[in-house]
């Protein structure tokens, strides 16, 4: 089947990201009817990013943001933790500077999730670290990581929760884009799980 002549035309490969056809223009004169990328996608089976797919990309990770610096996020998150924190160590927690309590939150959520064992004890053990018990940020991340164990169990989901605090200090600051706990939630569930998992935020009635 011969290239259909005329001045140009778009490529059409669905082979993209999106799954939508490639809008490149292809000039007629070109030796093939697709794109320059595309054009030996069939022999090689390999993708392409085109700026749809990132202007998507990127429109997702706008929405994703915009929900966890928008009430009712911030405000369900610090609702759920004053259930098993008390009000003088929160406010001492806000206080903290949110990429100091950010940095700390992810090196906590990280050792979390290697753990082989979460009992109650053991958490405290991998989050207060001896003699950082004075520290806020590390005080609320073991009353949350040990009231999500006794409901979950799981070490990835009480990192997780770690992680969501990480992601609170950071909306604070309006820092979400570049925040560590969240590009940690990111890498480890992908893109759309990890958008819906922290918009869910912390599980409801954290106290037993």
């Amino acid at each position: 089947m011969g290239i259909k002549r005329g001045r140009s035309h778009l490529c059409g490969s669905a082979r993209t990201l999106s799954g939508r056809p490639c809008r490149n223009k292809v000039r007629s004169s070109y030796p093939s009817r697709y794109c320059k990328e595309h054009r030996f996608c069939g022999r090689r089976g390999a993708f392409r990013v085109h700026a749809d797919d990132v202007r998507d990309r990127r429109r997702r990770e706008r929405e994703a943001v915009a929900v966890l610096v928008a009430d009712p996020w911030p405000r369900t998150v610090q609702q759920r933790c004053l259930a098993v924190v008390d009000g003088a160590t929160w406010e001492e927690f806000l206080a903290q500077r949110a990429n100091r309590a950010c940095r700390v939150l992810a090196d906590v959520a990280a050792r979390v999730e290697r753990a082989d064992r979460l009992s109650a004890a053991r958490l405290h053990d991998l989050v207060l670290g001896g003699a950082e018990r004075d520290d806020a940020v590390r005080r609320v991340a073991a009353a949350v990581a040990v009231a999500v164990s006794r409901r979950v169990g799981d070490p990835a989901e009480v990192a997780f929760a770690v992680r969501v605090l990480g992601v609170f200090c950071c909306a604070s600051a309006a820092e979400v884009e570049r925040c560590p706990c969240r590009r940690a939630v990111v890498e480890r569930f992908g893109p759309r799980v990890a958008a819906d998992k922290l918009a869910r935020g912390l599980p409801e009635r954290l106290a037993a």
